[in-house]
């Protein structure tokens, strides 16, 4: 059986020296965007242990914040689609608008020829001077 008293520290600085290399491996494959970057040991430490309550109450604010958006959305794709159709009346009140004056504007034109037309004939028949 080896004696690890007497090989301890070589052990204990292999040890740390793999968990270095590791470490070094990891960042490096983060750093060429082939695996994702982890939280920080810090922050995964504090998640172990915070209490079943404040989880519970920070899993619940998420569900109310993702309630409230979900209908916020709701509303937005309401509020578009009657939008859509005031749009559309719009649209066709403005092409109906359009319509209304491109015959006015016809009926202009054919007034104003058919009055230049009774107006020559009346300077045809009035005496010459």
């Amino acid at each position: 059986m080896p004696d690890f008293n007497a090989n301890g520290p070589a052990i204990i600085q292999l040890l740390v020296g793999a968990g270095c290399l590791l470490w070094i491996f990891n960042q490096v494959m983060v750093a060429l965007g082939k695996r994702k970057n982890e939280q920080p040991f810090i922050i995964s430490m504090e998640k172990r242990f915070v209490s079943q309550e404040e989880h519970k109450e920070h899993v619940d604010e998420v569900k109310g914040k993702l309630i409230t958006a979900a209908r916020s959305r709701k509303d937005m794709h309401e509020e578009i689609k009657d939008l859509d159709k005031r749009t559309c009346r719009i649209e066709e009140q403005n092409k109906s608008q359009t319509d209304s004056i491109a015959l006015l504007s016809s009926d202009a034109r054919e007034f104003y020829h058919d009055q230049r037309a009774i107006n020559n004939e009346i300077l045809k028949r009035l005496p010459k001077s």
